[in-house]
């Protein structure tokens, strides 16, 4: 995988944004799932307690009011953040700072 990696500092803080949001407040809808290999992308911008992370990565799942924003780096661990969609904004593959590698292009 591709692209800009997070420092310590920020996978660290990114933490909280790792546990399932889906057990405590369910769902508005069915919980959906991107076409495989063919994810959109999409930037975050997370509070943290160090400010504001920006973290660009591809929608795995999602709800009515939440995603899994899904990006893995070789030099980071495998990061799986639940996001309200609010939080988000789609990009397109060659704007985000990560990119995966097995995308199905057209």
């Amino acid at each position: 995988m591709s692209g800009t990696p997070l420092t310590a500092e920020q996978l660290e803080a990114l933490e909280p944004w790792t546990r399932s949001p889906w057990p405590e407040h369910g769902s508005d809808g069915p919980v959906r799932s991107a076409p495989y290999r063919r994810e959109p992308y999409v930037r975050a911008v997370l509070p943290t307690a160090i400010g504001p992370v920006t973290v660009d990565g591809k929608v795995r799942r999602y709800d009515d009011r939440t995603l899994i924003l899904h990006r893995e780096h070789v030099e980071e661990p495998v990061l799986n953040l639940w996001v309200p969609i609010e939080l988000t904004r789609p990009i397109g593959r060659e704007e985000s700072s990560w990119v995966d590698v097995y995308d199905l292009l057209d």
